[in-house]
């Protein structure tokens, strides 16, 4: 992953929390920059704004609003910015749900959790940095595909058409 810096936006309602997160990310994952807020009003706020992150880390319930919400909230406004949902107390049921919901990955506040967030963080983010070169390759391809001065179709598997250039 080739970046200057990976941002990432931490919200939790409990600043030791917010800053503890934000500590063991800035010091196990490199090239991270941390910020750190404590509402959803406050996450939004900053992700509508000028600034981009590639990835937000956020804890489930929050006094403002929680994970879930947020997270549909991100997909009606076309905001395709990962996201870890973090919690204190859940279990499988809302584990799913989160990764139904669009959640990058779910993580209960368990005793190895500082040891396991920063590992989820560089696996989120290389994901997401698979996916960009991809859809760039993909775009590439398509670019050259309709750029090609002879008819070209593209079959799938069953024989049947699946592109054609222009």
């Amino acid at each position: 992953m080739a970046r200057a810096v990976f941002r990432v936006l931490v919200v939790d309602g409990n600043p030791d929390h917010a800053t503890l997160m934000a500590r063991v990310l800035t010091g196990q994952v490199e090239r991270a920059e941390v910020e750190t807020v404590g509402s959803v009003a406050e996450a939004w706020s900053l992700l509508s704004g000028r600034r981009r992150y590639d990835l937000v880390v956020m804890e489930m319930a929050l006094p403002d609003g929680n994970g879930l919400q947020f997270l549909r909230d991100m997909k009606a406004h076309s905001c395709d910015t990962p996201v870890i949902l973090v919690t204190g107390s859940g279990d499988e049921r809302l584990a799913v749900r989160s990764i139904q919901a669009g959640a990058a990955d779910y993580l209960p506040k368990t005793r190895d959790f500082f040891s396991v967030l920063p590992y989820s963080v560089r696996r989120v983010l290389e994901t997401k940095h698979l996916e960009t070169q991809l859809e760039d390759w993909q775009k590439k391809y398509m670019e050259l595909l309709d750029g090609a001065s002879d008819a070209i179709c593209l079959l799938g598997p069953d024989g049947r058409i699946v592109r054609v250039n222009r």
